[in-house]
């Protein structure tokens, strides 16, 4: 195992899963990555790190936080995006959703609000040497300690979703945030960043919850 990978496992905490006895994911296995994760997750299957911001899944456990397996079902969440994620296989999640994933050209994240993708790495060692270059820009560490000490753990498969959201205008506080079930979370950006990316940069723009607009 890499030295950066080994490097992330002292900042892990214990297993999130039994040592999977199953074949991974097909999907996984075919991606340049895949054998490099699979290595990692048959020596810890999932963890989380940096004060909990950061989220490895396991392979496969149909509890929060949910294995990988679980995780890419389209019908979880990811059929809401109007966006082609074939060969995408999500692994890894930060504080804020930020979902990590492997492809055929590396790894990147996808910011489930945008909907940007940014190449991060083309290895999974060169991605673990990019997480712990600093785990508070690329993990949400220090705001998830604050979150603790104000609010108290956040609970198995929860992250942080701003009630404005950041790109319009949402602020990082505590008063901004709720901790909700990640996969609801999605399911809830999906269809406002299909609609966000149909409008031109600088419209104004007002979301309705059960009912019309006045």
């Amino acid at each position: 195992m890499h030295a950066s990978l080994k490097q992330l496992l002292t900042h892990a905490g214990p297993a999130l899963a039994a040592p999977c006895i199953d074949e991974p994911p097909e999907e996984l296995r075919r991606l340049p990555c895949g054998h490099e994760l699979i290595e990692l997750l048959e020596f810890r299957n999932g963890f989380l790190a940096f004060d909990d911001a950061f989220c490895l899944r396991p392979l496969r456990s149909a509890t929060p936080p949910r294995g990988i397996a679980e995780w890419n079902n389209p019908d979880l969440w990811r059929r809401m995006y109007d966006i082609d994620m074939t060969d995408w296989v999500f692994f890894a999640s930060d504080l804020f959703s930020i979902q990590f994933a492997l492809s055929p050209a590396g790894i990147f994240t996808f910011d489930p609000e945008s909907t940007e993708v940014v190449p991060i790495a083309k290895s999974l060692a060169g991605w673990a040497e990019w997480l712990l270059s600093d785990p508070d820009l690329n993990t949400g560490r220090s705001f998830a300690w604050k979150w603790a000490r104000e609010r108290g753990p956040l609970q198995p498969g929860q992250r942080l979703m701003p009630k404005q959201l950041f790109m319009l205008g949402g602020g990082f506080q505590v008063e901004n945030l709720d901790a909700v079930d990640e996969a609801s979370h999605l399911r809830v950006l999906g269809p406002i960043a299909n609609a966000l990316a149909k409008i031109p940069d600088g419209t104004s723009v007002r979301f309705t919850v059960g009912g019309e607009s006045p």
